[in-house]
């Protein structure tokens, strides 16, 4: 496809190329600087001007939704079985368990 594309862009007319930029720029802007953005400039804006402790809250609280959504793959449903994430009080302890896990895999030979 991006072949293709290139083969037309190369063997159009100049204000056909420039037209296809400007098109290409309009959704890199639309991607980039989207519906999103401003929602997400004015979070972290306000969490700037957080305490210590409301950061370790908002840290502890997104990676106990990140644990919880990886629960739902079975891979690494096996894994975090093994850890009662839901009763550690900090992000630290869960990555301390976490990162203990990891050192007793046997590393790959290759």
């Amino acid at each position: 496809m991006a072949n293709s594309l290139d083969r037309l862009y190369q063997n159009s007319p100049v204000w056909l190329q420039q037209n296809m930029v400007s098109v290409y720029g309009l959704w890199w802007h639309q991607r980039r600087f989207g519906s999103q953005f401003d929602r997400l400039v004015r979070e972290f804006r306000a969490r700037e001007r957080w305490s210590s402790d409301q950061f370790s809250a908002y840290q502890r609280d997104h990676l106990i939704r990140l644990l919880l959504r990886a629960k739902q793959s079975p891979y690494y449903r096996s894994i975090l079985d093994q850890f009662e994430f839901q009763s550690v009080r900090s992000p630290e302890e869960i990555l301390s368990g976490i990162s203990m896990w990891l050192e007793e895999i046997p590393q790959n030979s290759h």
